[in-house]
């Protein structure tokens, strides 16, 4: 029986839903599609009420299968910005391929370089005038890192 003719004979215009649980209990009714529509409008058998009491059952599992199913999205989320805040939490940052902050090399500090000695320009303002020949100190060009 198609979804017109239950209109028609019945005057009772039901959901998608109902309608889909009425198909199933004509399925399963003995009689005509008359006899059927008849039954349903005196709810003989209780047939009407059985068809509802189907349709609220599957209403009543849908929403609590979605609050559920909201309340499992709900802890996710909860997880989720946990584990992005302590993703987020400030630490100092160390790039394996850019010189360490611990050996900047100011005047007097050991040479990233060449990764070891003190850097020349440190060499050369701590050198003698008897280590350097001529006895005059080089004058070295100001170094851009040095302290003032």
């Amino acid at each position: 029986m198609m979804l017109e003719e239950f209109e028609k004979r019945t005057g009772y215009f039901p959901t998608m839903e109902e309608y889909a649980a009425i198909e199933k209990a004509y399925m399963e009714f003995s009689g005509d599609k008359d006899a059927f529509c008849k039954a349903y409008k005196k709810n003989e058998d209780g047939i009407a009420e059985r068809i509802q009491r189907e349709v609220n059952m599957q209403h009543i599992n849908a929403q609590s299968e979605a609050e559920r199913a909201q309340k499992a999205m709900e802890e996710r989320i909860a997880e989720l910005e946990k584990a992005l805040e302590r993703e987020q939490e400030w630490r100092p940052y160390e790039d394996t391929d850019n010189v360490q902050q611990a050996v900047i090399p100011w005047s007097g500090y050991l040479c990233p370089i060449c990764r070891g000695g003190k850097r020349k320009e440190a060499q050369g303002r701590e050198s003698s005038p008897s280590k350097n020949p001529g006895g005059r100190r080089r004058r070295l060009r100001r170094d851009p890192f040095a302290p003032i």
